[in-house]
């Protein structure tokens, strides 16, 4: 989707990849009823109270910036201006800084 040029796509998929990710890890680590919601960092934070760990400010900035994507992905209505404001630059970043996060995400799995 990238090289394709489709950025919206990407912000979404990788707003995606981080919410199941993140609810593999509730279900994992907190308990198998899984909230029905897409607000990634309210689910990290459940799993961070569990694990005894702590969120990183700048982390929980990304994670509710890609919530906008979810919405802006998902909905038509928002599509066509949701388009216009995320450009190669900004794709870039945001598959870039979801990769590290999901790997952080992986790695709390033990």
């Amino acid at each position: 989707m990238y090289t394709t040029q489709r950025y919206l796509y990407v912000a979404f998929m990788c707003q995606q990849a981080l919410e199941k990710t993140a609810k593999g890890l509730y279900a994992y680590c907190v308990d198998e009823n899984i909230p029905r919601i897409h607000n990634i960092s309210f689910i990290l934070g459940k799993v961070a109270q569990k694990i005894e760990i702590s969120l990183e400010e700048d982390m929980l900035k990304v994670l509710d910036k890609l919530a906008a994507y979810y919405i802006q992905g998902r909905y038509p209505s928002y599509k066509e201006k949701a388009f216009q404001s995320i450009d190669n630059k900004e794709a870039k970043e945001i598959l870039s800084v979801t990769k590290e996060i999901f790997t952080w995400l992986k790695s709390l799995k033990k």
